[in-house]
């Protein structure tokens, strides 16, 4: 460090603030607030639409629309639990046999 970053201020008769340290941004998984089986549940469900439907537009106007016999969206429903999961993967594959 030089004598002149350490000098005091002629002005004011202060010495010049450090320098502040750079933040760094740091963003994990965990730090989301998702739960890592529901995000893997929604995948699973939403690559099966994919799959069967034929294209990215459909699938997603599937899991978003409200489903009166799931209980509502396709999408939530399987992000909610297994038993979900299972219930929407076997609506896809009664709708849209392979």
């Amino acid at each position: 460090m030089s004598a002149e970053a350490t000098a005091p201020d002629a002005a004011t008769g202060t010495a010049p603030s450090p320098k502040p340290k750079p933040r760094r941004f740091v963003r994990s998984f965990a730090a989301s607030g998702l739960d890592p089986a529901l995000v893997t549940r929604q995948m699973t469900v939403t690559t099966r639409a994919f799959q069967a439907l034929g294209s990215a537009e459909l699938a997603r106007a599937f899991l978003n629309a409200e489903d009166d016999a799931l209980g509502g969206r396709p999408i939530d429903v399987a992000g909610g639990s297994a038993e979900g999961l299972a219930r929407v993967l076997d609506r896809i594959a009664a709708d849209h046999p392979a």
